[in-house]
């Protein structure tokens, strides 16, 4: 994140004291709507022991969704850009997104497990250089945005079941991030116009490893394999106890998965064009 903030930060002080006449800068809020769902990836397992009889046993809670999505909410971008001409500019957008922790019931019931729930809250920061064509009449320019560009993100996700609860915090994993758009502009003076804008994003966030930074039960007294995960591209040579169990002192392993937050989003925002 450093270097990102260090090459934004060049990129501005070039331009405006190279380029001052072209340069400009923006501000905007989007909000991103859901364009696509996918099965809720099973992160963990979620166990919990309940009385049954004279005995106490244990119990792997249901927390799957089909239709699961993080895809939608607010997403605050600032630009700095460039205009090379009547027709084409350049920018460096820095976006930031968050679904503001979205819940998730269980669905559909299982016959053989109880249903829980998951709350999770994803947030991503993305460095997006983009390529704007333009067509202006008048006071009005209609423009197309085509982007790409880096990121992080991060994501915790807490389950609960009646009074039991546990909550995982994931690792800060890099993110590649692409789409396109339209935006339409009006100027009401020489220098600040209004825009709206309109487009799709895609981006896919996998993580790496997880720990449990929560829970109903004491950390204390959790093995390691109940505390910390890692995830792989494949599994081979896994060390099993007798029991078939994972050797509890060390992280459990589990498969990647990808969260893909796929959206359409609508914003609108200011725009400033500096001077000499």
């Amino acid at each position: 994140m450093k270097k990102i903030a260090f090459l934004l930060t060049l990129f501005i002080s070039y331009a405006c004291f190279s380029f001052g006449q072209g340069v400009y800068l923006k501000a905007s809020s989007n909000y991103n709507f859901s364009a696509s769902t996918q099965q809720m990836p099973e992160y963990f397992t979620y166990r919990v022991n309940l009385p049954g009889g004279s005995a106490i046993n244990g119990y792997n809670i249901n927390l799957s969704v089909n239709e699961f999505s993080l895809s939608s909410g607010l997403n605050f971008q600032g630009a700095v850009g460039y205009s090379f001409n009547d027709f084409l500019s350049f920018e460096i957008k820095f976006s930031t997104f968050g679904n503001s922790k979205k819940e998730f019931e269980a669905s559909p019931e299982l016959t053989y497990a109880a249903n829980g729930k998951t709350e999770w809250k994803l947030q991503n920061y993305s460095l997006l250089p983009t390529l704007i064509f333009d067509q202006t009449f008048n006071k009005s320019t209609v423009s197309i945005l085509v982007y790409s560009g880096i990121g992080f993100s991060t994501l915790k996700i807490k389950a609960s079941f009646n009074e039991d609860f546990r909550e995982y915090e994931f690792d800060r994993s890099n993110t590649f991030s692409w789409g396109y758009g339209l935006e339409y502009n009006y100027s009401f003076s020489k220098q600040f116009s209004l825009f709206t804008n309109i487009g799709i994003n895609n981006t896919n966030y996998t993580p790496e490893k997880a720990g449990l930074i929560s829970s109903s039960n004491s950390l204390e007294y959790l093995t390691t394999s109940r505390k910390e995960i890692q995830y792989v591209d494949e599994i081979t040579n896994l060390e099993l106890w007798y029991n078939g169990s994972s050797d509890p002192d060390n992280p459990e392993i589990r498969l990647k998965e990808t969260i893909k937050l796929n959206s359409v989003f609508w914003g609108v925002g200011i725009k400033y064009e500096l001077k000499k």
